[in-house]
Parts: structure tokens; sequence; C-alpha cells
């Protein structure tokens, strides 16, 4: 991924379906989308929010200097498999999934949630008290 912008904050969870192994999961989860290109490997990477230069009214803002960390990138969005019609004369052809532009975003406070989990600092302790 190399830019885009925040799409939507959706106010209510959003259904995801993905594959982990042989397993399907079906969720709902508080996600962000972001229009922005999200290629296949890019999974689990950390996005940044970096508020750049803009307008705002008829003034020109230079923006902040810091990145922030936005979430951990899941993939994008898939679209509903849907005929397209080709301006020649052929029968219609299926669009399967495909990177529609939109990518989903863990977001940053969620993981927030899972480090200060006693599951989480239970695992963290047992691993670093290993020999």
């Amino acid at each position: 991924m190399r830019d885009g912008s925040i799409a939507l904050i959706p106010e209510e969870d959003v259904p995801l379906k993905y594959q982990v192994g042989n397993n399907l999961v079906d969720t709902k989860q508080p996600v962000i989308l972001i229009d922005a290109t999200s290629i296949p490997g890019a999974s689990g990477s950390p996005v940044f929010l970096y508020p750049g230069p803009c307008m705002k009214g008829s003034s020109y803002q230079i923006g902040a200097y810091t990145a922030y960390l936005l979430g951990i990138m899941h993939g994008f969005y898939p679209a509903v498999p849907r005929p397209i019609e080709e301006i020649e004369v052929s029968t219609p052809k299926p669009f399967f999934k495909e990177n529609s532009g939109i990518a989903i975003v863990f977001p940053a406070w969620r993981l927030l949630e899972i480090l200060v989990t006693a599951a989480f600092t239970k695992r963290i302790e047992e691993v670093i008290l290993k020999p």
C-alpha cells in the first residue's frame, strides 16, 4: 500500500468472512475502511496516518510531522461478484474477488485492548520466562 485516505469509520461492526486454513471465519468487526490499494501479502502490515497538508476553507494548512498508527491491514474489501456487460456482443462474465480499492484496517485501539488483557500478559510472561 502506498497512499490513500480514510474512506469510512463505520459506527456499526462490519461483517467479514475469510479463510484461516480450512476454517471459514464469519464475524463482525469494528474496522476502518480506507481508500487505498491493498496488495496480496500486505495483511498484518501497520497502516500509518500522516495528517499531511490540506485545504481548510480558503487557507492552506501544513499538517503534522508525526505519523500515527491507524491500525493493522486486514486486506481488501471483496466486491460482490457481479456480471459485466462487454461492449461487443457476448455473454456476461462474472467478476470474482478483486481489489476494489477499499482496504480493511483493524483499528489501533483494538490492539491496545488485546495488549492489556490478562491472557496476553500471561502468554508474554510464559514466553519471556522460558529458558
